[in-house]
C-alpha cells in the first residue's frame, strides 16, 4: 500500500509519495517477479482452466468449491486466495526466506493474478507473528482519505 501524506499548499491539496516506501515496494514487485515459480510440482492446484464466452468478461470467475485435505504442518503453512500467490510464499519458505519475504511474495503475486482485488491502491491486514520475541504484530491497512481531502482532489482536468 502506497503510504501519502496530505499536505496543504496555499490551499490546494498535493499528495506527496515517501519516496523511501515507493522505492521499497517497487523494488519487492521487481524481486519477486525475477523468481520462477514451479506450480506444476503437485504442491497446489493452480487450477489453470481458461475462460471463454461471456464469463471471460467478469472480473473474477468462479472457481467453486475444490475439497482438500486436512493439513497439519511442523514449521510453517502459506495460504492465499489464489493458489499461484501461495506456491510463491511456499517456494520463498521453503528456500530459507522469511515469513515477511514469503508476504511480500504473496502479495505481489495476488497483485498479477488478480490485479482488481489487490495491489497498489487496495486495503491490506496484516498478522506476523515473531516466535523469537513472542509478540503479535498487526498493522490495519485499509484505504482511507486524508481528512481534508474531497473528492475533486483526485480528479484531473477530465474528471
Amino acid at each position: 500500500m502506497l503510504c501519502m501524506n496530505y499536505q496543504s499548499n496555499s490551499g490546494e491539496g498535493v499528495l506527496v509519495a515517501k519516496t523511501y516506501l515507493l522505492t521499497a515496494l517497487i523494488m519487492s514487485m521487481v524481486i519477486s517477479g525475477c523468481q520462477v515459480i514451479h506450480a506444476n510440482q503437485g504442491k497446489v492446484n493452480t487450477n489453470s482452466a481458461v475462460i471463454t464466452g461471456a464469463d471471460a468478461h467478469t472480473p473474477e470467475h468462479v472457481t467453486g468449491l475444490t475439497e482438500q485435505k486436512q493439513v497439519i504442518a511442523s514449521d510453517f503453512i502459506v495460504a492465499s486466495a489464489n493458489p499461484l500467490a501461495t506456491q510463491a510464499g511456499y517456494d520463498i519458505l521453503k528456500q530459507g526466506g522469511s515469513a515477511a519475504d514469503a508476504m511480500v511474495a504473496v502479495q505481489t503475486t495476488l497483485s498479477l493474478v488478480e490485479p482488481q482485488s489487490s495491489g497498489l491502491g487496495g486495503g491490506a491486514f496484516v498478522l506476523y507473528w515473531d516466535n523469537t520475541a513472542k509478540t503479535l504484530t498487526t498493522f490495519d491497512g485499509r484505504e482511507t482519505a486524508p481528512m481534508r481531502a474531497t473528492p475533486e482532489l483526485f480528479l484531473d482536468k477530465d474528471g
